[in-house]
């Protein structure tokens, strides 16, 4: 015998329920039971309170037997396909409701009638297109719009935008931006800010109905061509400091409103937005490049046509560090985030202590009467872990030193407000903050007494994109220490005595040449101060302030 059918399509309690009526209508099921179906009967009513007959295949004789199971224990679906002929001519159209019911034989006279009927929705396929773009597109920046229209007027449930980099033989790559799923909108558009100049990209919206029923504006390729000025470019270089940053600096133009700083992650066909700068900034640190990644950075010289010249491009920088780095910042109204302190942990007895990554998802597993268990997942998947080392610095004269208020600082981030990120050598940027109390130890044995910090962590958002950046005007950039440091003469033997302070690490270092020329050499770890001698007998540091 026959049992009822099961996993019917269309059918609204499947989610499968919306359905074109102005095309033709299949219709599928499970055939269940110990004997094959040998023939069917599917009945159309109206969804109303008088279940208004509609249509009636009446019954239809197999030409052969059909089992619910095949050969290889496989379960089948029988179709059915109704022309759209067939429902126009009986009123089953867009626009309303129906119900159908199906009955199958497994004899002559021995059939089975579905108990509850299946629901259908009939509304027109959606339409959805993306507006008009320019081919070639003249900005490494865009606005991208579409437009969406269903006759029944049936509202969106999300919107989906997705961009690639198509190669010359015309193959898109994977999407370098994707939106993913936004419920809650109808407004058809997407800004994106980063394409390379003489490149050809491709764009795409798909939408998915209240009802369920998906739509797509298919792949739209155009190609990028700036528009630039004669005006000249000037230079750009990027290095990576001391501190695990890149100081990305440039060649200011006199005509600029500003600059737009981009930057390039090496294999990828797509700039990212860093920060918009004034005219006055040459220069920027991004503590957000991450260990383990090499980088261009493209710097935008903007005016009133948005742009001056072509980018003024870097070397590309490879960035890698041996240290873990938890930096405290501010967000800004742009979406990016200032720097305003940064703790490195670069040693520690027997090294950093890293404790181990857990993403803290424990799905239940329960026991069943088969071999294996049920296994009922969670969601949650965040990570947590700890890091602890030594907190101090080891200073030109190789020793090691460090101080109480460096651990106070970092005690404090329990209680701080500010946004934490977490960088490792391995290339981890995270959004973090404290889960557990700070501890700190000291180790008396030693005669510098060191001091380990350890820190547990847990990840509290989504850190991907986020771009931490310092410029001069910021509170917290190394500058140049040698204004703290005292040059003087000995009068008994006319030699340089030049007094630094302990732990002179950011600062630049003096020296005579055989020639008896005062040399100043820095490092990458700072903004130099300008040295001039004032009055023939006073030598005099600035600071480079503001660029």
């Amino acid at each position: 015998m026959l049992f009822q059918p099961s996993n019917i399509s269309p059918d609204e309690i499947n989610s499968s329920g919306t359905v074109d009526l102005t095309e033709p209508l299949e219709i599928s099921w499970q055939v269940n039971g110990d004997s094959p179906m040998l023939a069917y009967q599917i009945v159309f009513y109206a969804n109303d309170s008088a279940s208004t007959k509609k249509y009636d295949t009446g019954k239809v004789l197999l030409t052969a037997p059909f089992w619910g199971v095949n050969y290889a224990g496989e379960t089948q679906f029988y179709s059915v396909t109704i022309p759209k002929a067939t429902l126009s001519a009986n009123g089953i159209t867009n626009g309303s409701e129906y119900k159908f019911v199906i009955t199958q034989w497994w004899s002559g006279t021995a059939s089975v009638t579905q108990s509850t009927a299946s629901l259908l929705l009939g509304r027109s396929t959606p339409t959805v297109k993306i507006s008009s773009i320019s081919n070639p597109l003249t900005g490494y920046s865009a606005t991208f719009t579409g437009t969406y229209s269903q006759a029944q007027g049936d509202a969106l449930a999300w919107v989906r935008w997705r961009i690639c980099e198509v190669d010359s033989e015309g193959n898109r790559g994977d999407a370098f931006v994707d939106t993913g799923k936004i419920y809650g909108t109808g407004e058809l558009r997407v800004d994106y800010s980063g394409f390379l100049n003489d490149t050809s990209y491709s764009i795409i919206l798909d939408v998915q109905t209240v009802n369920g029923v998906d739509a797509s504006s298919g792949w739209v390729d155009f190609h990028v061509e700036y528009e630039v000025s004669e005006d000249s470019g000037g230079s750009a270089s990027a290095c990576q400091t001391s501190d695990g940053s890149v100081l990305v600096t440039w060649a200011q133009i006199e005509t600029t409103q500003g600059y737009d700083v981009y930057r390039r992650t090496t294999g990828q066909s797509n700039l990212e937005k860093v920060v918009t700068v004034g005219r006055a900034v040459g220069e920027i640190r991004d503590w957000s490049a991450c260990s383990g990644q090499e980088y261009t950075y493209y710097v935008f010289p903007t005016g009133p046509l948005a742009y001056l010249t072509a980018a003024i491009v870097t070397n590309a920088v490879k960035v890698q560090f041996w240290m873990w780095n938890i930096i405290e910042a501010t967000p800004n109204a742009d979406g990016t985030y200032t720097a305003v302190a940064s703790y490195f942990f670069r040693f520690g007895s027997g090294g950093v202590a890293e404790g181990q990554f857990s993403n803290n998802n424990s799905p239940t597993l329960q026991k069943n009467f088969t071999r294996y268990p049920t296994r009922q997942p969670e969601t949650p998947n965040y990570l947590t872990g700890s890091v602890g080392g030594y907190i101090g610095k080891i200073g030109r004269d190789a020793t090691y030193s460090d101080t109480l208020a460096q651990a106070r600082a970092l005690r404090n981030l329990s209680t701080s407000e500010n946004t934490l990120f977490l960088r490792d050598p391995k290339g981890h940027f995270l959004n973090i903050h404290t889960n557990q109390p700070i501890t700190v130890s000291v180790d008396h044995k030693s005669v510098v007494m060191p001091q380990t910090v350890t820190i547990g962590w847990v990840e509290v958002g989504e850190a991907t994109g986020v771009k931490i950046i310092n410029s001069p005007e910021a509170t917290f950039w190394p500058s140049d220490s040698i204004i703290f440091t005292n040059i003087t003469i000995d009068p008994s033997t006319g030699r340089l005595l030049w007094t630094t302070e302990d732990n002179y690490e950011l600062g630049s270092v003096l020296s005579l040449s055989d020639d008896s020329d005062l040399i100043q050499t820095t490092t990458d770890g700072f903004t130099a101060a300008g040295l001039e001698i004032v009055n023939g007998n006073s030598l005099q540091a600035t600071l480079n302030v503001g660029g």
